[in-house]
């Protein structure tokens, strides 16, 4: 049963909730504190979760529910301890309002109990499965790349992702800390990787990342022509998806158009020139919006540029909406988005 005044109240009281609640789980588990990132509070897409299954119901949710359960097993958390730690929820939620007179009884809160345990059983489901919580991969290289770390890195075992999929990753430097990168090239079988980093989040070779399940990813294309844009962290998915069709026996003709706002962001260049001048069905566009006077949403959207193609954006979440937008305004529909780092839509 919804309890829509509930969700309300949790989530205008997000931040109490959530300090309070991150007092009780490392007072119950000291040691998961270099399992959470720093601060003071739990991680904002737990609280999301919360008030949607008291805004919906976990019935409703229950896919969701499993889909963040198998995405957090990358923190090695206990399966079997979720009902007690959404129980410290409840006991927060309470402190958190305990001068509300409406909300005194706090019986309703039991759903969050029962979402507890759709994620506990699917969580644990894949334990016994053998399914891998995370993966560890070490730094073989780091190259500089005007602002980008192309960092490659090697598991020495199968990591499997789909084309443009989400790896949540961390480094062992910075423990607790979860950026979502997407590979830049495909699946292979020695467990390879390559990385496009931003220069703020520093890597070393040596160093070891840990890989969460990946999330996300491409739709099927069905058109015969594509479209593919990239821009502002999005060269690494347009990337991997170029190599996903190289090795399929009929690919759509891509054009992929690479944008960035000085010569120093376009890297690269040469592999993909000497891959597009040896296959036929690629066509690779470099725009630097400084030569070219005008920004790289203008430039897509202009007339004859999406017509008739499918059309797949990569970029940053900021940069791909404002190139959707553009596109979808001058007449293009159904525009795929593939964002590094865009939050799961679960809730």
């Amino acid at each position: 049963m919804p309890f829509p005044e509930l969700a309300q109240t949790l989530r205008s009281r997000s931040p109490q909730v959530s300090e309070a609640w991150h007092a009780r789980f490392l007072e119950a588990y000291p040691q998961a504190e270099r399992m959470l990132p720093p601060g003071e509070r739990m991680p904002e897409i737990l609280l999301r979760a919360a008030a949607a299954v008291l805004e919906r119901s976990p019935g409703e949710l229950r896919d969701n529910l499993r889909a963040l359960a198998l995405d957090l097993r990358r923190t090695g958390f206990p399966a079997e301890e979720y009902p007690a730690t959404v129980q410290l929820l409840i006991d927060a939620f309470g402190s958190a309002t305990e001068h509300d007179a409406d909300l005194s009884d706090l019986s309703d809160l039991s759903s969050l109990a029962e979402a507890a345990e759709i994620m506990r059983e699917a969580a644990s489901l894949a334990d016994h499965a053998g399914v891998p919580a995370a993966t560890a991969a070490r730094v073989t290289s780091v190259e500089d790349r005007g602002g980008v770390q192309v960092v490659r890195v090697e598991a020495g075992t199968p990591v499997i992702y789909s084309p443009g999929q989400v790896l949540p990753v961390m480094s062992s430097a910075r423990p607790g800390e979860w950026t979502g990168l997407i590979p830049a090239i495909p699946s292979n079988p020695l467990g390879q990787l390559e990385f496009h980093i931003p220069g703020d989040l520093a890597v070393a070779p040596g160093e070891w990342l840990t890989l969460g399940a990946p999330r996300g990813g491409f739709r099927d294309v069905v058109a015969t022509q594509l479209l593919v844009i990239a821009a502002e962290g999005g060269f690494a998915a347009a990337k991997a998806l170029v190599f996903h069709y190289l090795d399929e026996p009929e690919p759509p003709a891509v054009h992929l158009v690479v944008g960035a706002g000085d010569d120093e962001g376009l890297y690269d260049t040469a592999a993909l020139d000497a891959l597009a001048a040896t296959q036929g069905w690629l066509d690779v566009t470099w725009i630097v919006e400084s030569r070219v006077g005008a920004p790289l949403e203008q430039v897509v959207a202009g007339a004859g540029m999406w017509w008739q193609r499918e059309v797949i954006v990569c970029a940053d979440a900021e940069r791909a909406s404002s190139l959707a937008s553009s596109l979808e305004v001058a007449g293009a529909r159904d525009v795929q988005v593939i964002a590094h780092d865009a939050a799961p839509e679960w809730f």
